[in-house]
């Protein structure tokens, strides 16, 4: 009973029918319906409820674009390099970019372990 009551407080089953004890208090439940979230919470993939929670970024081509071009424009390179690498983005088709994104992304998880830093930059930047 402790399980069901216990299920019913995270939202897993409704309690269609229960029998109040001493005080009016729920002693059992009667009767008992699993609910989306409960059917979700069974599912291996997490159902319906993980498709729906999920949060999609997009980012427009052009401000990927940008955000790239200043990136190169402020690094260290020489202006003949810099200005290759600009001109090969600027011609890249938006798969190209797409793919170029995710390529930086994996070289940016690949030093996770600067990431406290980057956070503490970006806090001070802010605050």
């Amino acid at each position: 009973m402790g399980n069901l009551f216990y299920l019913e407080e995270h939202g897993l089953i409704k309690a269609l029918a229960k029998r109040t004890g001493i005080y009016g208090l729920p002693s059992e439940i009667v009767t008992a319906k699993i609910t989306a979230s409960g059917l979700d919470f069974l599912e291996d993939d997490g159902g319906v409820g993980a498709i729906l929670k999920t949060i999609t970024i997009k980012f427009d081509p052009e401000d990927l674009r940008k955000l790239i071009e200043a990136r190169i424009e402020s690094s260290p390179l020489k202006p003949e390099e810099k200005s290759s690498i600009l001109k090969t983005i600027k011609q890249l088709p938006a798969e190209g970019l797409k793919e170029l994104s995710k390529k930086l992304i994996g070289l940016g998880l690949d030093h996770a372990q600067d990431v406290p830093q980057l956070l503490q930059t970006c806090s001070d930047l802010f605050s």
